[in-house]
């Protein structure tokens, strides 16, 4: 199965990833490498 991430998703994804790095970057990127890996 193949996921497409609307252009919505994508931004409010980033908007999240920013949010969270800000206070937590390992944990940002621990959260990209998931959504890398599982969908």
């Amino acid at each position: 199965m193949k996921i497409i991430w609307s252009p919505t998703a994508r931004t409010k994804t980033k908007k999240n990833l920013d949010y969270i790095s800000e206070d937590n970057p390992d944990a940002a990127l621990a959260l990209i490498d998931q959504f890398e890996t599982k969908v």
